[in-house]
Parts: structure tokens; sequence; C-alpha cells
């Protein structure tokens, strides 16, 4: 889930000991003193949740509300652009426009999460 991803997915450019960190968090999601301090002071967010971890093992909820709600909307909406970016992505290589709607695939009205369509033959134009 997000706590999983928030501590454990690595980056491209992250020092070997915060790799290796992040990896033995991998196994159990329990942080302890030693990991934490992998963790440099510019991954607050990451730490904040570890911190609570240790104070409440297994809260996971409890930890990522630790995180301030305009925080979590940014790592919310930056899920969303990526899930979108790959979904383009996979779009183009199959040969798919960019663009254009092909039969089967859903829209969402701008102003209405909950007013979507799938797309038909009949209906794509």
């Amino acid at each position: 889930g997000m706590v999983r991803s928030i501590l454990c997915t690595p980056g491209e450019y992250e020092a070997q000991e915060l790799l290796d960190a992040r990896a033995e968090l991998a196994d159990s999601l329990t942080p302890t003193e030693k990991i934490i301090d992998a963790f440099t002071k510019d991954l607050h967010y990451e730490r904040v949740v570890m911190y609570e971890l240790i104070k409440q093992p297994g809260e996971f909820k409890r930890a990522v509300s630790r995180i301030s709600p305009r925080i979590l909307t940014l790592m919310v909406h930056s899920y969303q652009s990526y899930l979108f970016n790959r979904m383009l992505s996979m779009r183009v290589k199959n040969g798919l426009s960019h663009v254009i709607p092909e039969p089967g695939d859903c829209r969402a009205n701008a102003y209405s999460i909950f007013d979507t369509c799938c797309l038909r033959s009949s209906n794509v134009d």
C-alpha cells in the first residue's frame, strides 16, 4: 500500500546505505533507529511515518495521517499523473492515438467524477 510505496520504493540516485535500508524495511515494514538513520533529514515525511510506526507498530493509517493533508493530496495527484502517463505510453506503444478515442475507451465528464461513459463504435465521434 501507500506506506510500502513511501518507505520502500528506491530512487534512481539514492546512496547504497539508503537502498539497503529500504530493502530491509520492505521485508516487514518495521522500522528501527538504524533504518531511520539511513534516511537523510530531507526525507522528512518518510521519517515521520517511520517514527509513528515505532510508537504504534502496524498502525499504518495512523502513521500516514501524520503527513500534512496538503502533502498527502500532492502524493495522490502525483500517483494519478504517473498512472495516466503509463496508460498514455501504453496506448502510443500499441499504435493507438493519444488524442482520438477508440471503442472501449472510457471518458469522464470534466465536471463530475460520477458522469462517465464507455465509448462504443457508435458514439466515438
